[in-house]
Order: C-alpha cells, then sequence, then structure tokens
C-alpha cells in the first residue's frame, strides 16, 4: 500500500437486482381534492391501509384520509373535522386495524399548535383528544400505539426554537383520552432550537419492540428502550437535522439528513456515516421486515428543488444502494420484502396517490464469494482528525484500484492495493489531506463503488 494514500481504502460488494421494473402497482386512492399528495401512511396489516394528504408546497391545509380494507382495491375517502380545522394540515397517521386510528395535526401558519383524531369506526367520524399539544407553543409530529391503549406522542413548537424545552413528550394509558406531558426536567436537556421538523411526519420515527427512536434537528437521536418512559440523547456526530430514522431491530438502524446518511449498530448510541445516493436530501428511510439489513429509502433526484422524489434500496444496511423505479413514491411502508405501500401525488382518484409493491426484494442477487463480506467491514472514525482505521474481510486477495477526487472533481491521489489477506485485514492510515469532503471511487473485480468521506 502506498505511504502517502491520504484515506483508509474501505471495501464495499456490489449488489446486482434482477428485474425490478414494474413491481409497484400504482391502485389510486380515491381523493377527489387538488393539489394533494398522500405523506403518510399506515399499513397495520397486508389488507389495511389508511393514508393521510398534505399539500404539495405545503402553502394551503389538507386534512383528507382514505382507507382500503382490500390492499387497495377499493378506497374510503373523507375530511377530518372539515367543519372547525380550517387552517389544520394533517402530519401524520397510525392506524391500529381497519377501524381505529389516529392523525395528527399543525396549524398552517405558525405551526404551533398541536391537534390528534381518533377514529373507531373506519373514519366515519373523528373525535378530537385533547392535551398540552392543543396550546400555543406545542406542535405534535406523529403519535405511535402499542395496543389499544398504550401510545406515545412528541413534537416541538413549530420546526423548532430557542425554547429551552422545546421537545415534548406525552404518553397516554387509555388510548388517547387522556395525554400526560413528561415534565422537561425527567427527559434530555434538549439543545437550542433542537426542534423538529414536522413535516417528515410518519418516517421521523420508528419502533422496534420497546425500543423507541426520533431524529431532532440538532443532530440526536432521541431513544426510549421502555415505551416512552424514560429517555436519553444520543448525537449522530454532526450537527446537521436528522428528518428521518429506521430500525431493524433494537440494535441497527439508519438516519438521514441533507445530503448526509448515517448508521447505528448498538441501538442509536454511536453512529458512523455512510454513503448513500447522491442528493442534497434525503427524505424518509424505511426498513423492510424480515429482511436483515434491507432498507428503502424517499430522496431528492433534482439539485435545488424539493420535487423530484426517487427510491433506492439496500441490502446490506446502507453498504451498496441501488434505485427502485419508479419516481414520484414519496412514503413507503413495508410489511416484508413481498409486501409494502407507498404515497405520492395525486393526479386524479384513479391515478397516482397509492401504490402496492408487487415486487421481492429477496429475489436480488446475493453477494458473491469472491466479493466482500459486509458485516465485517468498520472504518473509525468517520469523520475523522488525524487517522482513521479500517477492518474488513476479503474472500478474495485480487487488487484493489483507487481514485480520490474532492468535490471540484480534480485527482488528489490514485493507485492500486496489492497483497490482501483472504480473511481479517486491519489497517490505520494518517491523514494530511486538507478538512473536506472527499469521493473514493474503488474498484474490486469489476465491481465500482464510490464513497464519501470526510477529513475534519
Amino acid at each position: 500500500m502506498k505511504s502517502s494514500l491520504p484515506f483508509v481504502l474501505l471495501l464495499c460488494a456490489q449488489l446486482f437486482c434482477s428485474s425490478l421494473f414494474a413491481q409497484w402497482q400504482n391502485v389510486g386512492s380515491n381523493i377527489t381534492a387538488v393539489s394533494r399528495s398522500v405523506y403518510g401512511l399506515s399499513v397495520p396489516n397486508s389488507s389495511v391501509v389508511w393514508g393521510i394528504t398534505i399539500h404539495p408546497n405545503y402553502t394551503a391545509a389538507a386534512r383528507e384520509f382514505t382507507r382500503s380494507t382490500n390492499g387497495g382495491i377499493s378506497w374510503q375517502t373523507g375530511v377530518i373535522d372539515a367543519a372547525n380545522g380550517q387552517d389544520f394540515t394533517a402530519l401524520s397517521v397510525f392506524a391500529l386495524d381497519a377501524n381505529t386510528a389516529w392523525v395528527t395535526m399543525t396549524d398552517n401558519g405558525t405551526q404551533r399548535l398541536g391537534r390528534i383524531y381518533k377514529t373507531t369506526n373506519g373514519g366515519l367520524s373523528w373525535e378530537e383528544q385533547k392535551g398540552s399539544f392543543n396550546n400555543l407553543n406545542n406542535a405534535v409530529v406523529a403519535v405511535h400505539f402499542f395496543d389499544e391503549n398504550n401510545g406515545f406522542a412528541y413534537g416541538s413548537p413549530g420546526t423548532g426554537d430557542a425554547l429551552a424545552d422545546s421537545l415534548r413528550i406525552w404518553r397516554t394509558s387509555n388510548g388517547g383520552n387522556n395525554w400526560g406531558r413528561i415534565p422537561a426536567g425527567q427527559l434530555p436537556t434538549p439543545l437550542a432550537e433542537e426542534g423538529i421538523w414536522i413535516y417528515y411526519g410518519n418516517g421521523s420515527y420508528d419502533v422496534a419492540g420497546d425500543s423507541i427512536w426520533f431524529g431532532t434537528r440538532r443532530g440526536r437521536v432521541w431513544r426510549s428502550t421502555d415505551r416512552g418512559n424514560s429517555w436519553q440523547a444520543f448525537s449522530i456526530g454532526a450537527d446537521v437535522p436528522v428528518y428521518s430514522v429506521a430500525f431493524s431491530d433494537a440494535k441497527n438502524g439508519l438516519a438521514t439528513s441533507d445530503g448526509r446518511g448515517f448508521r447505528t449498530f448498538d441501538g442509536g448510541a454511536t453512529w458512523e456515516e455512510i454513503t448513500m445516493p447522491n442528493s442534497f436530501v434525503y427524505y424518509q428511510i424505511e426498513n423492510v421486515p424480515g429482511t436483515p439489513g434491507a432498507y428503502v429509502l424517499i430522496y431528492e433526484g433534482s439539485d435545488m428543488f424539493y420535487t423530484d422524489f426517487r427510491m433506492a434500496y439496500t441490502l446490506n444496511d446502507g453498504d451498496d444502494w441501488q434505485s427502485l423505479p419508479p419516481k414520484d413514491i414519496e412514503c413507503v411502508q413495508f410489511l416484508s420484502a413481498t409486501q409494502g405501500f407507498g404515497g405520492g401525488r395525486v393526479f386524479s382518484p384513479t391515478t397516482g396517490g397509492i401504490y402496492r409493491w408487487t415486487g421481492n426484494l429477496n429475489a436480488l442477487t446475493s453477494i458473491t464469494n469472491n466479493e466482500l463480506v459486509r458485516k465485517s467491514i468498520r472504518s473509525y472514525p468517520n469523520p475523522f482528525n488525524d487517522y482513521t482505521i479500517v477492518e474488513f474481510d476479503v474472500n478474495s486477495p485480487a487488487p484493489i484500484d483507487y481514485t480520490l477526487t474532492n468535490l471540484a472533481g480534480q485527482v488528489i491521489e490514485s493507485g492500486r492495493v496489492e497483497r490482501l489477506l483472504i480473511g481479517k485485514n486491519q489497517v490505520m492510515i494518517h491523514s494530511k489531506a486538507p478538512a473536506g469532503v472527499y469521493l473514493l471511487t474503488l474498484t474490486h473485480e469489476g465491481s465500482v463503488q464510490t464513497l464519501k468521506l470526510i477529513k475534519r
């Protein structure tokens, strides 16, 4: 290995997909309102699907819901609190079954008032639930219920401000008839302006067993391991907004931000940065239950506008990503590798709106014997100051060619790494490169991968 190499070389396997085309079936939504997108989904089982709408550019309130009890063949729609909610817009939906669901809302102007609505008759009627989130300087991002009685809700005033207790968490033990706010003194001390981007709704949190996670604007992930009774806050290693989190179990998860992705293998206590599809913002990350290491990502495809929704998937906790057509699906929820639904722009009652996944993520080509064994890869720290360490296992001693460039495309270093060992390899590299973001392109037995590395 060249002694002048400024960065450690990470090895990644490249996954190849079988046919992924035409595996999303548009099933409509029956929504008749104009300028709407289905931006929140709750899918308790393969037959029952709930969705709520949002105005695509947030210039008007939207409170429509849609519900199917036959897997998207037909839809029942309505408006939640049509008489009293003129200035409120829906943010997220959580459904227990075909009849019982909750929807969170905020006022469309200041985003400093919260509302929670519940239905127990499939949306025929909705009852507004009461709590301190109704007071000024509150907003409710999302709710989650573990059963018909026990649930939690969380939010912040607007999208965060300098209030000392700007993050609020509520709990209920009677289905939301009464919501009690956890006192600020029993929670981690919020950082200045550590609010939550409220429009990320359903994708902003995740639950695995009794554990809960959500991200904040100040680069932290809050975690509870006891259904919301007690909480801890952990930094992801960068002071950036965390928009969405997803966990496959109590230990393994991913988080998204503005053009940056992170992962954890210890339940969110520590995080490392990973390379994701090129984008200036990542919207939602969603776990695929039953397939370890599988996630689906919604991200922005344009350079500066929030209009080009694209999708990608990983089968190895974010080491490799492949595109997943079609475009313009804005949110997803999967039940398994073969069952899932997506939401997007409503073009008419029968076109756009909601999509049903008809493919099989498990049918993709597996990692071959001469590629890297994913779970053995570790690089730490990244971002780093003076040095970084890489540890990995390979099943082939074939050399690796690399090219390192800055973001302007200038080649900083190129060469070849030879004499790899079959099995575990570990290298410590001291860096003399200036602080910044670099792109490292690796070629290993025909597999090409580009990685983002950050030098502090």
